[in-house]
């Protein structure tokens, strides 16, 4: 056995976390104890491992979370393991801080969680932190989103009083101001609703990089969870710990959009009785996603309203005025077209980072609601149709295409509860079918899972789950054509461009010179 007595203490407590993370008979908040408690130990020496967890059983935690082990645990196998993934996450440079070492008040202290893993920047705890705080949002977010706009007026109030940010990730609300933070270069506190991201296995890191790499600095962020390593507890928990340490961990709140008797609510109120700076925005009218501003209002803390200035910076023209042209009035009827229908795109389009794509919407851009217009509207800007592969077995990127007429649209337009999304809209480009087949498109085989072995792999792209009455999608009549569309290999006598209404068939003829189509027939 190697002698290593009294490691570093913030190994010590990494070495700790990876122990006791396997145990599944503790919760966060037990092994959150365990970690703080433990005293100063060999991690190398297996008895002395064990004498300290038994003290810490036995005498600092009240309730004996570490309830009588086997004499073998831990094992030289399980010590062995643990010091290898403490080293691996000290080595990455992960820390632990106390709830003490945030430079909060007593009270404020004595409500958080004992220990935070973090990552990044510890200047970030010098400066004063301000959070834009909102109730949850929809998925589709306007850049003339009412919220959008209070938020950025928020930031301009921070920014003036020179605060750093605490926010987080993984909601709109969220990272709309994290990525306020960034165009701005304000030091970030970023608080995760669950195990802090750099303490994850290489490849999750690779996916949290890839997703929110341009997101913030880390010369100027700082990332604290309030979670420890092992079995968590359901995701809504987790969202209420997170925004209550959140609103905890910042001096001045600024309050934008809050529903009323939700947690938030119940934080904001909670921050104005204890005497933080708070400013609730006073909408002209208040309506359902601000009932709880009405509500925190009756508190009497500091207003703020929407400047005149800051809604018109959000309001660009899409198109300049139009002359008239023609709108073909074709019915597509004759079976000789496939048509794909574009949706809204709720985030960052293919190709776009999720920095690209809030600062979009911050800036006001033309296209940046994704809805399905300006989904059309880069389609042939770009005179490409993207694969995708989602809800594809085998994640094989296609380009899906309906072969029923534009009269069976209505019968097509349904909600998909477990999407969110409509699964059509009346917005599409319409290919000769002869030109598709040629490039490799095929009707989807709709089968079940037997088929699907059965099938080449040449041909599994084609494969729709077909098991009804469950699962039954032959009403869509699908095509499917392997990777991207080029437009541009297409004649334009072969498509058409569906859209819903004669103003906006003519902004496209104009803008393309294309042949549009009315969805209505």
């Amino acid at each position: 056995m190697i002698n290593k007595i009294l490691p570093d203490p913030n190994f010590q407590s990494l070495f700790v976390a990876a122990l006791i993370s396997k145990r599944t008979d503790l919760n966060d908040q037990q092994r959150a104890s365990i970690i703080l408690a433990c005293p100063k130990v060999n991690t190398y020496e297996r008895n002395e491992i064990r004498s300290a967890l038994e003290y810490v059983a036995e005498v600092k935690i009240s309730e004996s979370a570490l309830k009588p082990q086997p004499s073998n645990w831990p094992s030289i196998r399980q010590i062995k393991t643990a010091q290898a993934q403490a080293q691996e996450w000290f080595d990455r440079g992960i820390f632990v801080l106390t709830a003490e070492q945030l430079h909060l008040p007593a009270n404020e202290i004595a409500v958080l969680p004992p220990i935070f893993f973090a990552y990044g920047s510890r200047q970030v705890l010098n400066q004063p932190r301000a959070a834009i705080l909102n109730s949850r949002k929809p998925r589709q977010i306007h850049p003339q989103s009412r919220w959008v706009q209070v938020a950025r007026q928020a930031f301009q109030m921070i920014k003036q009083n020179d605060y750093g940010l605490a926010t987080s990730l993984g909601n709109n609300p969220y990272e709309l101001v994290c990525c306020l933070s960034k165009m701005n270069g304000q030091p970030t506190l970023i608080i995760s609703d669950s195990l802090l991201p750099f303490m994850l296995p290489g490849e999750k890191i690779e996916a949290f990089l890839k997703k929110y790499d341009q997101m913030f600095p880390v010369e100027k962020t700082l990332f604290l969870s309030p979670f420890t390593p092992g079995r968590v507890s359901p995701l809504r928990q987790r969202a209420i710990q997170r925004d209550h340490c959140l609103v905890t961990l910042s001096s001045y709140i600024l309050a934008a959009e809050i529903r009323a008797d939700g947690n938030m609510e119940r934080f904001i109120s909670e921050a104005v009785k204890q005497g933080k700076t708070v400013k609730v925005f006073q909408p002209e009218n208040f309506d359902r996603s601000t009932a709880g501003n009405k509500s925190l209002l009756d508190l009497e803390p500091r207003t703020f309203r929407l400047g005149a200035d800051n809604v018109k910076n959000t309001l660009k023209i899409k198109h300049p005025s139009l002359p008239n042209q023609d709108v073909i009035q074709s019915n597509l009827e004759n079976n000789s077209f496939l048509i794909h229908f574009t949706r809204s795109c709720p985030g960052p389009w293919p190709g776009e980072t999720l920095y690209e794509y809030y600062k979009a919407l911050l800036e006001g851009n033309n296209g940046a609601a994704h809805t399905a217009f300006d989904t059309l509207y880069r389609i042939l800007s770009e005179q490409r149709i993207r694969g995708s592969d989602r809800l594809i077995r085998g994640q094989i990127p296609v380009v899906s295409f309906t072969a029923q007429p534009l009269k069976k649209l209505k019968e097509l337009i349904r909600w998909r509860r477990g999407l969110i999304r409509w699964v059509f809209e009346p917005y599409g480009v319409a290919i000769a079918k002869n030109v598709l087949r040629e490039l490799g498109a095929c009707p989807v085989i709709y089968c079940g899972d037997e088929g699907w072995k059965q099938l080449k792999d040449d041909q599994k792209y084609r494969f729709q789950l077909h098991q009804p009455p469950d699962t039954n999608w032959t009403m869509e009549k699908e095509w499917r054509l392997p990777g991207d569309l080029d437009l541009k290999t297409i004649p334009k006598k072969d498509v058409r461009i569906i859209l819903p209404s004669v103003q906006e068939a003519r902004q496209i003829a104009f803008a393309f010179r294309c042949q549009p189509v009315l969805a209505t027939g």
